[in-house]
Parts: C-alpha cells; structure tokens; sequence
C-alpha cells in the first residue's frame, strides 16, 4: 500500500500531483518530523507513568 505523503502534510491542497524530487524530499522531512514528535510524546509519556508509580 503506497501512501503518497504530499498529499498528507500538504493538507491535500494541491501539491498531491506533484512529486518532484524536492516535494518527496520535503514530504519525508516532515513524515520524520512527526514520527519525532509522536516517540517522544510517547517516552515522556512512558516517562511520567514510571515516575508516578515510584511516587
């Protein structure tokens, strides 16, 4: 199954149809960029959950 990532961060508005080497390029920046922010909204998360039951 082969998401196609400008539509994603692009909000659809367009830039779906357009795949040029720097638009799939900009896409990935932004797909890791959100990956980033999810595993460590998730290991604070985790975090918190361990520190509170050491409280």
């Amino acid at each position: 199954m082969e998401i196609r990532w400008e539509k994603l961060y692009s909000g659809g508005l367009g830039r779906f149809y357009d795949t040029s080497e720097s638009s799939r390029r900009r896409a990935r920046r932004a797909q890791l960029a959100w990956f980033g922010v999810v595993i460590s909204i998730g290991v604070a998360i985790g975090a918190i959950a361990i520190a509170w039951r050491w409280i």
